[in-house]
């Protein structure tokens, strides 16, 4: 009989999903992010990782303390990053979540970009050419419009390990005894992915990232994140927040127009959107206007700019061909000559680098452009 699938999206700022995804190994309960057979092997009966993800010993300590896995046949949980689409129409899924306020600034600190953060926040993704705080609101909203769905906070797992856990393995119909939720507890902490994670950077010099900080709820009222960052994500986001439980005390609250922006981008056909609330940020005069933010974006990007956000090039041509497909149809282009952006272990190829240089006279178009509704 074929597994039963689950799938446990997150949005790409830090939430704690591998937590729980560390949990699930210790119970025996097969985790993949690609597919089954990208990650594990079948042995003499036993699952073992594949070598070429090892990489993933530095998030999940479950993966450095065992081995090999003698996981049930009954149910597999995919992981993922994934915008919400029609393929997930009828499944279950868990969505593990984290105030933005506190996951945006995580994402700063993890990714090492040489972007103040209000930069970072208002650098766009490089598929959907929206700001942090804007695609943080959409990806959201699109999961969280699920049938079936099962909420996990970031906040709830922190102050309470077990409970949560509990919870989640209740929505997925599972048992387990006490002694087995308390080792996958236990040996799911933030000390022993962080000591797993110096484990594998002193096997791998070459590997500066660090992935594991130990971030805590509510860290934004700390006033070490930019109070400017805070304020614009709680006027954008402030009815999401109050869905998700967190406190949202923005003394102005705006919407996101998103009516010319979505029409410019191929990506936006493939997703679920929640239309909805889309469509009540036509009416706000104060909405803001993607389409200008994306114009304005590509009128000041330059070299300085994208060499301090320290992409990696397989996002550098992404953010190319987006924004390439997103000028094209103004009647601007996007020329391949940004070689000064380049990481230094980058290839020479003009295809990675990208530098936005668009037609002369741009500027003052882009003005026409945004006041036409164009």
């Amino acid at each position: 009989m074929a597994s039963r699938r689950v799938y446990l999206p997150s949005p790409r700022e830090p939430s704690g999903a591998t937590w729980l995804i560390n949990c699930l190994l210790e119970l025996g309960i097969r985790t993949f992010r690609y597919s089954p057979g990208g990650m594990w092997r079948r042995e003499k009966g036993r699952w073992l990782l594949n070598p070429h993800e090892l990489l993933l010993r530095k998030w999940l300590p479950a993966l450095s303390d065992h081995e090999s896995f003698d996981f049930r046949g009954d149910i597999e949980v995919q992981w993922m990053h994934e915008w919400r689409s029609d393929k997930y129409a009828d499944s279950q899924i868990i969505y593990f979540v984290r105030d933005p306020r506190d996951a945006i600034y995580s994402r700063y600190k993890r990714e090492g970009s040489q972007l103040t953060f209000a930069e970072f926040a208002a650098f766009p993704d490089v598929s959907t050419l929206l700001d942090k705080v804007v695609n943080w609101k959409l990806f959201n909203e699109g999961w969280l419009s699920h049938p079936r769905l099962t909420v996990v906070r970031f906040e709830d797992y922190k102050a309470d390990a077990e409970r949560t856990l509990r919870q989640v393995l209740h929505a997925l119909g599972l048992e387990y005894g006490p002694s087995d939720i308390d080792r996958a507890v236990r040996n799911s902490t933030y000390d022993r992915a962080a000591a797993a994670e110096r484990t594998y950077r002193a096997e791998h010099p070459d590997d500066i990232q660090i992935v594991n900080r130990s971030g805590r709820p509510m860290e934004w009222q700390t006033g070490i994140i930019d109070h400017n960052v805070v304020a614009r994500i709680e006027s954008l986001c402030s009815e999401l927040l109050e869905r998700l439980g967190y406190p949202s005390p923005a003394l102005e609250r705006h919407a996101i127009s998103l009516k010319r922006h979505l029409s410019h981008l191929r990506f936006f056909g493939s997703i679920v959107l929640n239309r909805a609330a889309i469509e009540r940020a036509h009416d706000d005069p104060g909405a803001h206007d993607a389409f200008r933010h994306t114009i304005e974006f590509a009128i000041a990007l330059n070299s300085d700019l994208l060499t301090r956000a320290s992409l990696p090039p397989h996002e550098l041509a992404q953010l190319k061909a987006s924004l390439r497909e997103y000028l094209a149809g103004l009647g601007h282009e996007v020329e391949d000559s940004f070689v000064g952006a380049a990481p230094s272990a980058a290839p020479p190829d003009p295809e990675v680098m990208p530098l936005v240089r668009l037609k002369r006279g741009l500027l003052r178009r882009a003005r026409r452009l945004i006041g036409s509704g164009a």
